[in-house]
């Protein structure tokens, strides 16, 4: 009896451990609590998509995403390995700052603000998304926004310890 209580605590351990995943963790961003979607996988690169209050991603306004970038990818290769991604959301450095990006972009006539920044997630560096769509097209904001709201994602990774 004792080897069998033992077995299903040590299985539950490992279950909340390692196969519960880090990333479906709800967060606070902007006065709304942001909860896990969608998660797809590329491979080397894992989306975790979030949303307030879990909208469906379809209709939601705001998005969050987060890259779960394997070990494989070091951060001296991200300009290489996200290209895509940063190309995609027409993502800029602010300030020459490593992998802190905004940008605007428009895709199927829709307007977005896109931001970025790095963060840790159990002791591996990521790269946090926020999407925002916008009624019309934006002009830049000004370098202090862009950073005050990169800043904000930075903070998110306090979530994930």
């Amino acid at each position: 009896m004792k080897n069998l209580l033992f077995l299903a605590f040590f299985g539950a351990v490992i279950y909340f451990g390692f196969v519960q995943s880090s990333f479906k963790q709800d967060f606070l961003f902007n006065g709304e609590i942001y909860s896990h979607v969608k998660k797809v996988n590329g491979g080397e690169i894992t989306n975790h998509f979030y949303t307030p209050n879990g909208e469906d991603p379809k209709i939601a306004h705001n998005a969050i995403q987060i890259l779960e970038l394997s070990e494989e990818i070091q951060k001296s290769q991200w300009d290489a390995q996200l290209k895509p991604i940063l190309n995609g959301y027409n993502l800029k450095s602010v300030k020459k700052q490593d992998f802190e990006l905004s940008g605007n972009f428009e895709r199927g006539g829709m307007f977005f603000k896109s931001y970025a920044a790095p963060i840790q997630i159990d002791g591996e560096d990521h790269l946090i998304l926020y999407l925002l769509v916008t009624e019309k097209k934006q002009k830049d904001d000004s370098t202090s926004q862009k950073t005050k709201i990169i800043n904000k994602l930075k903070s998110i990774q306090s979530n994930f310890t």
